[in-house]
C-alpha cells in the first residue's frame, strides 16, 4: 500500500497541475498553463477549424477525453470571419460569437433536432458554450475556458 500511494500520486500530477500563486491557483495541461493571463487573442488567431479533444474541470484536475469507437473529431467548430461559427457534432450547428481582449462569447448555436452519434459528448460541448468567458491558443491548441473559469474546454487545430 505504500508503494502505490506515491504512485497514484504523481499520476494524478502528470495530467492536471497546480501551483499557487498570489492566491490564483494556476493549473497546466500538457504542460501549458491554464490561467487568464495569456496573450492577447485576435479574431484572426481563432480563425480556424478546431476539433474538441478534451473537457477539463479544474477544480479537481480531472480530464475526459474524447470518446472512442466513433470516426473522430466528434464534436469540430470553425470560427470565420464576420463573427460566425460553424460546426458539426454528427449533426450540423451555426451560430455568432465575440471576441474581445480573450474574453469569447458563443450565442446558443442552432443546431437540427438530429440523433448525434455520441449525445453526451456532443450535449457537455452544447452546454458548455453558453458559458464561454475566456479562450487563448498555445502549442496549436484552443482553450476555452467556460463556467465562470472553473472549466475548460481543449481543441485541437483540424
Amino acid at each position: 500500500m505504500k508503494i502505490l500511494i506515491p504512485f497514484v500520486f504523481s499520476f494524478i500530477c502528470i495530467y492536471c497541475s497546480s501551483n499557487p500563486v498570489e492566491n490564483n491557483s494556476i493549473y497546466s495541461y500538457e504542460d501549458v498553463k491554464l490561467d487568464t493571463t495569456g496573450t492577447i487573442l485576435n479574431e484572426n488567431d481563432i480563425m480556424a477549424t478546431w476539433a474538441l479533444k478534451s473537457f477539463v474541470e479544474l477544480s479537481d484536475c480531472s480530464v475526459e477525453n474524447e470518446p472512442e469507437g466513433y470516426p473522430t473529431p466528434v464534436v469540430v467548430i470553425s470560427f470565420q470571419d464576420s463573427e460566425k461559427v460553424i460546426g458539426h457534432t454528427g449533426a450540423d450547428f451555426t451560430g455568432n460569437y465575440t471576441l474581445s481582449n480573450n474574453k469569447i462569447k458563443i450565442t446558443p448555436l442552432l443546431r437540427p433536432e438530429l440523433p448525434e452519434p455520441k449525445p453526451e459528448w456532443a450535449n457537455m460541448f452544447y452546454d458548455a458554450t453558453e458559458m464561454t468567458d475566456y479562450a487563448f491558443i498555445e502549442k496549436l491548441k484552443l482553450f476555452i475556458f467556460y463556467n465562470q473559469s472553473s472549466q475548460v474546454m481543449v481543441f485541437t487545430k483540424n
